[in-house]
């Protein structure tokens, strides 16, 4: 039963930074627009590209192959606290949930901010986006049933 929980942390651990990965994939789309269009070449808007659809693709991938396993160990065990709401739903269940969640808070409205003044060109724009998609997927991980589960003191 450890095995499969250290396999679900690493799991949770790949979906953490391929999610970085993916926000930061949105600070490099501006810079490699402005690339291309000086150089007339779209080789970089390909790589970004490339890097964002990747490292989506590979979260999914690793949060289902985590939820997959997540019913496995269930299954294994009995009396565990499985009745609760999805990690979207739930707010400041634990301290690392709680830096993430108001870094969502504030990202969020700072992005709102940024877009209802509509100045062009604006990077800042991009660096808030970046911020609030990965804090948000964080929120989500963190105030989720996987993570919970793998939090857990489970008997052999």
């Amino acid at each position: 039963m450890k095995k499969l929980v250290n396999r679900l942390k690493k799991l949770l651990n790949f979906f953490a930074l391929s999610t970085f990965i993916m926000s930061i994939s949105f600070l490099l789309m501006p810079l490699a627009t402005s690339y291309s269009d000086k150089n007339n070449n779209k080789i970089m808007l390909i790589i970004v590209g490339l890097v964002f659809w990747i490292s989506l693709l590979i979260c999914v991938i690793s949060i289902l192959l985590a939820n997959k396993l997540r019913k496995k160990i269930l299954s294994n065990i009995k009396n565990t606290k499985e009745n609760q709401k999805k990690g979207i739903f739930t707010f400041f269940s634990n301290k690392y949930a709680l830096v993430f969640d108001l870094l969502m808070f504030i990202s969020l409205i700072s992005f709102a901010i940024v877009i209802a003044k509509r100045k062009q060109n604006e990077y800042i724009a991009y660096i808030i986006l970046s911020v609030l998609i990965f804090s948000f997927s964080m929120h989500c991980m963190l105030n989720g049933k996987i993570y919970k589960l793998s939090k857990q003191k489970l008997k052999e």
